[in-house]
């Protein structure tokens, strides 16, 4: 009868072996948010360096051809404002999108990484197309 009373304890029934699983829990996860924010850390350089790389050779086009040689809208924010008036623009977004990327709750950490690789890959397209057009226009 006295078996019968006494129910085989888990683990998370002991105090002070709790205090250590949580401890360990708490430990663990954050040595992944850690690792996972340097590597978020990477990715946003590398969507800056991209949207960076974009707006030098954005430059060159414009110089080389005029606005005419942006075939996106930034040639026409250039016509308006001159280079200036596009970095501003440039930088703008891309503050904005780094920013909706950071505060964002996203329910995952590659969700947000894939979407940081798709603004630097637009910024890494516009990069190439203006290098291709330096090559194919001469």
């Amino acid at each position: 009868m006295a078996a019968e009373g006494r129910a085989p304890r888990s683990p998370m029934d002991i105090p002070a072996l709790r205090s250590r699983v949580m401890a360990g829990a708490r430990m663990r996860s954050g040595d992944v948010s850690s690792n996972a924010g340097g590597r978020f850390g990477l990715t946003v350089f590398l969507v800056a360096l991209c949207q960076l790389a974009d707006l030098i050779t954005f430059n060159f086009a414009v110089e080389m051809y005029g606005p005419s040689g942006e075939l996106g809208p930034l040639g026409l924010v250039y016509r308006a404002g001159g280079f200036w008036a596009v970095a501003v623009v440039k930088l703008g977004l891309i503050a904005i999108v780094m920013a909706v990327l950071a505060r964002y709750p996203w329910r995952s950490q590659a969700t947000r990484r894939r979407m940081a690789l798709i603004v630097g890959a637009v910024g890494a397209i516009g990069a190439l197309t203006n290098a291709t057009a330096f090559s194919l226009l001469r």
